[in-house]
Formats: structure tokens, sequence, C-alpha cells
């Protein structure tokens, strides 16, 4: 009875158990929802005389990231189309990605096709890499968006900027990392993050595709429907024999014509199952209908199109002199005789058809397109068979990084005082392949860790200490990799940023300015600010662009030659382009005459310094000095004090001490 007892226990912990799981699994998204709202709300906050700079930044994140996706949605599931390895040419018209519009550059991808070696490929995106590609456009064009004198009114300084994206089923969600800080007058305020959150169903449209994608080359819908346009139509000769003792011929280019346009009527008439479409007469739904869908998709619209203007290829035999001809059944005595008895005439084509396909999918509620192409393909007038399998995504990072076979050994190093070498050790080396980071290990006393990394091409080798710059190389890692990566350590320096006059003169900043000094090299960047909440910078030895402005308080109006500029927004049309998504711009003529000013630039430094570890061994202090002739009053001092300052006059080196 004890051990019924403890059975029945355990049932009802383990059922316990795995109702948590689910419930887990179940509302992950609202999860993350509700806890990416709680932040957004957070970042909300912010003091009266920083909103309107907020607002012009979440206005322009919002347009960017918009345009991230309207991009991807049109290349099918990518910001950027992979470049093919072997060029579109005559030689390989297809190419992996099909020119919708000829001539120009609105493309999108194949997710399936056949390389010009006749290999299949699939160029299916995943949610991993469809949030990196959203994640670095918006990173990498953010900043052409705000007006650069918005950043100087407000006397902002920027750092770089990193941007997370969340796919959900019905939204996309943008999470940018962009430290901004702003300084007027008296007022000092810091920003973070951003939150934009775009009402665009691209998880939702996602799984659609792939589903879609699955069903294809399980059952080869598209095929069959072409194999039909073989047999259902008399411009298009195929396989019968008849009693004429007149023989037919076709001109093969007649028939290649023929046969694209009826490939391009059939295919606009198909209908997806379980989304929003209509059918004419019962016809149209029994046989144009295709069910590749698992579920109702009643909000999009789903349309298949092909295009007499794109690539196809034919060919077909028996063909003599650019005909088709019959197969005349004249095989042995038998066939002789009854070819010349009853005028026995055989037709028998085999044909090897490729074409493009494009898919598109459009929900009404939210705008938006998503599209993707297919390579259509029959071979001896079968449908392709399937080399690839089905889409499966699995868990990417895990997969590359346990398929690590490549030996690769690396030494990492550090410069010391007199210039030498030195092993490092209690360094982590990992490498970075696409998404994946695989860990290799740590170096030993002598600097050395030794380990195994997935064959992988344009990889990032990284070395982390703490207390050092990190150090990355781009390796490639198809045979066995030797490398050594030097390392740079990091010094903590005490700042103090110092005015110098047209007299040479050394003096501080008063309350009212604002002064920034920016240190770039090749690989990495610090900014010094003044006034500021930190005292201190982390600096290595290398050769930097010195770089800083001082913006004092000053109020002048600037007039200017009438200045024309021309804003334009696309507008839909109807027609190819609104099947499409694009259209014609609509553009409005903005006219400037003058512009007033708070504040203006009253100094600044421009020079090259070359530091080295011998220098900042034993350092505890850099003093930075910007050139500031004085603060302008008009144009023409302004011109002056730039001019003052592009030609070096009045700058120094930064000081250690």
């Amino acid at each position: 009875m004890r051990k019924r007892g403890q059975f029945t226990l355990f049932v009802i912990v383990g059922l316990l158990i795995v109702s948590v799981v689910m419930l887990g699994v179940y509302y992950k998204d609202e999860i993350f929802v509700s806890e990416w709202e709680k932040q957004k709300a957070q970042s909300l906050v912010v003091p009266e005389e920083a909103e309107e700079f907020k607002i012009a930044v979440d206005d322009c994140i919002n347009e960017v990231s918009l345009e991230a996706l309207k991009i991807l949605g049109l290349h099918g599931g990518y910001i950027k189309i992979p470049a093919d390895a072997i060029a579109e040419s005559d030689l390989n018209p297809f190419s992996n990605s099909l020119e919708i519009i000829d001539g120009t550059d609105f493309e999108t991808a194949y997710w399936f096709y056949f390389a010009a070696n006749n290999v299949q490929k699939k160029q299916v995106p995943t949610i991993e890499s469809m949030q990196i590609e959203l994640g670095a456009y918006v990173s990498n064009n953010l900043a052409r968006c705000v007006d650069e004198d918005f950043y100087v009114n407000y006397n902002a300084t920027v750092k770089a900027i990193i941007t997370d994206v969340e796919i959900q089923n019905e939204k996309v969600f943008f999470t940018v990392t962009y430290p901004i800080i702003i300084a007027v007058d008296d007022f000092y305020f810091k920003f973070e993050n951003f939150y934009i959150a775009q009402d665009v169903p691209l998880g939702r449209m996602y799984d659609a595709a792939t589903q879609i994608m699955d069903e294809e080359n399980e059952n080869f819908y598209l095929e069959e429907l072409s194999y039909d346009s073989l047999t259902l139509y008399e411009e298009v000769p195929l396989s019968w024999t008849e009693f004429d003792c007149e023989r037919e011929t076709w001109e093969i280019e007649e028939v290649e014509n023929s046969l694209q346009e009826i490939l391009v009527n059939n295919m606009f008439a198909v209908k997806m199952k379980g989304t929003d479409y209509e059918v004419n007469n019962d016809a149209e739904k029994n046989y144009f209908e295709w069910s590749a869908l698992n579920e109702n998709y009643g909000d999009y619209n789903v349309n298949v199109y092909a295009s007499q203007s794109w690539p196809f290829t034919m060919q077909v035999t028996p063909v003599e002199d650019g005909e088709l001809k019959e197969d005349t059944l004249n095989s042995g005595p038998l066939g002789g005789l009854l070819s010349s008895l009853f005028c026995m005439t055989s037709y028998n084509f085999i044909y090897d058809i490729k074409y493009p396909v494009l898919l598109t999918m459009y929900d009404r509620n939210s705008n938006y397109r998503f599209q993707f192409a297919i390579q259509v393909v029959l071979d001896n007038n079968q449908p392709r068979t399937n080399e690839l399998g089905l889409i499966d995504f699995g868990n990417a990072e895990d997969t590359l990084c346990v398929d690590a076979q490549t030996p690769i050994d690396v030494y990492v190093s550090s410069e010391n005082y007199y210039g030498y070498l030195n092993a490092e050790e209690n360094v982590k080396v990992s490498l970075q392949c696409i998404t994946s980071k695989c860990e290799i290990g740590t170096t030993d006393s002598n600097g050395d860790v030794f380990g195994y990394v997935p064959q992988c091409v344009n990889g990032i080798l990284i070395a982390e200490k703490d207390g050092f710059a990190t150090e990355t190389e781009v390796v490639t890692t198809i045979e066995e990799v030797s490398e050594s990566l030097i390392i740079d350590k990091l010094y903590n320096l005490s700042y103090e940023i110092m005015l110098v006059d047209d007299n040479g003169n050394v003096f501080a900043p008063t309350g009212e300015d604002i002064v920034f000094v920016t240190l770039a090299s090749d690989d990495y960047s610090i900014t010094a600010y003044y006034p500021t909440e930190t005292d201190y910078v982390l600096l290595k030895a290398g050769n930097y662009d010195v770089d800083g402005k001082v913006v004092s308080s000053s109020s002048f109006s600037l007039d200017l030659d009438p200045l024309e500029f021309v804003s334009c927004t696309n507008v839909l049309t109807k027609g190819v382009d609104d099947i499409f998504g694009i259209g014609e711009k609509d553009c409005n003529v903005l006219e400037f005459e003058s512009a007033e000013f708070e504040n203006v630039v009253s100094g600044g430094v421009d020079i090259i310094w070359d530091v080295e570890v011998s220098d900042l061994e034993g350092a505890r202090k850099v003093t930075f000095y910007v050139a500031s002739p004085g603060v302008p009053e008009n144009a023409e001092e302004l011109e002056e004090m730039m001019n003052y300052i592009d030609a070096g006059l009045g700058s120094r080196e930064p000081e250690l001490s």
C-alpha cells in the first residue's frame, strides 16, 4: 500500500513538472513581451529637456527599422542576398536570386535552386540570421537618419550602436543600445537604450513560407502543375500516336514561347488554401487550390507569379534543324509494315524545363509583404528529385561548434616596457563563425592554447582577458591553423581637459563650456568629456587620431543664401508596382534663409598622437589640450576659428604624468 502511495505521489509531481514546462513554452512570447515592455516603459522616463531629442531618435529608429523590415521581406529574408559563387551570366542565367524587374536591383533570393554546376541548393534564412541582419542594418544606418545639426544643437556625443532584434509571430522588437550624452547649458543627460516594436507579423509569415517550401520539396506541386501544362495544351506537343500520312513539325522557338505563356497564366491562377482569395468556379477550386498550409491564414493574400521576362530554359528531344519532329514507329519489320500500311505516326517528346516562380505573401492589417523565389524543374518530363530533405534548422550553434574537427594552435602575447613580446596566460580564446561562438580554451603559462574548431571561411578569432583590449583576427579554418595574437594592456588613467588660447595660455573650461576629446586608432577608441561623471579613461598603446571640440554659449543668427532641400516619400500606385510594394515618389521643396544659434563651436583639436607602452607604464594621469581662441560672435569669426583649428594652431599633444 505504501509503494502504491509513493507511486501516486511521483505521478502527481511528474504531471506538475510537465505542466510548468508546457506553460513556460506556451507563454514564452508573453513573458518576453512583458519584460521588454517593462524596459521600454522605464526608458520613456526622461527629463523634459531631453524629450525632443528622444522623440527624434525614436522616430529615426522607427523609420530605419521599418526600412530594414521592408527590404528583408522583399529579399526573401535577407537584407543583403548572399553572393553567388558563380556570377550571373549567359552560362548561369538564374544565379541564386531572381531579378524581378529586368535591369534593376529589385531582386529576391531563391529558397531552392540549381547552381550552375547542376547541384541542388537551399538558401532558406533562419530566424536567427534575420534578427542579426535586421539589427546590423539599424546599427549601420541609424546615424544617417538624424540631422547632424540636431546633435550639435544638443552638444550630443555618441558611442557605438548595437541593435538586438527579437522576431515574434505578430511583432518585431528592436532594442537599440545607443549611448548618447547630451549637454546643453547646465543640463546633462545620458541615454542608454531605445525600444521600438513594429507591428509586423514576420514570425508568422516566415512560418507560413517554410510550410510552403516544405510542401513543395515533398510533393512537387509546382512541377506537377508544369507537367500538366505539357499534357493539356495542343500548342505544346508531348506524346501520342495517330494515323495520318502527313507528318507534323513544330518550331522549337514557338513551342518555348507558348509553353512559357501557359505556365505564367497557370501559376497566376494558383490559390493557397487557407488564405484570403476568391475562386470563380469549381474547376479553379479543385485544380488550382494548393493545400500547402497546416493552419488558417485568412488575413493573408498569397500569390504565385511567373513571368515571360524571367529566365527560362527548355531542352526537348527529338529535334532536327530547330524543329520538333515525329518519332515514327518503324523499328523492326512489324513497325515498318504498320507504318507503311496505315500511315501510323508516333510522337514522343522529352522535355527538360527550368524556370523561376515568385511566391508573395501580403498581410493587409500591417501592409507587410514577404516573398521568396523557387526554381521549378522538370527533368525528362519528371519532377525533380529532392536531394536536400526538408527544412530543419535545429540548434545552429550547437551543431556548428560540436562539429569541431580542424586543429588550431594559438599563441597570445603582449608587449612589455622594453617593446619585447611576453607570453600572456589566462587569455580566453574562441572562434566566431557566422552566429556561433565556439570556445577553444585558455592560454597556459607559455601563452599557448590548442583545440579544435569547425570549418569556417572568414571566421573571427577572439582573444579576451580582463585588463586588456579584446583582440580579433580573421581566419579561415578549412585546414589546420596556427595563429599568433598580440593583446594590448589597458591603463586606467585619471584625466583632465584644459583649453589653450591663441596666446598659448592654458586655462580650465568654464561651467558654460561643453568639451569632448575622442582618441581613435584602427581598432580602439575612447572619449573624454567635460563636464563628466567619470574621471578616468582606459588607454592602450597605439597611434591615435585626436579629435575634439569646445561648445560655448553664444546667441547669434546666421543669414544664409536661400537653400533648397528636396524631401521625398514613396507613394504606392496601382499596377505592377502595387504587387511588389513599390511606387512613385512624392517630393516637396523646403527653403531655408537663416539659422538661429544658442551654442557655437569655440575651439577644437585635430592631431595625431603616438603613445607607446613605455610611455604608459607608471603614468597615473593624462591631460588633454584643446585650442580655444575665443567665442565667435558672428559668421566671419566662426569661419576664422574653424580655419584656426584646421591649421592646427594652438594644438598640443596629450600629456602623461
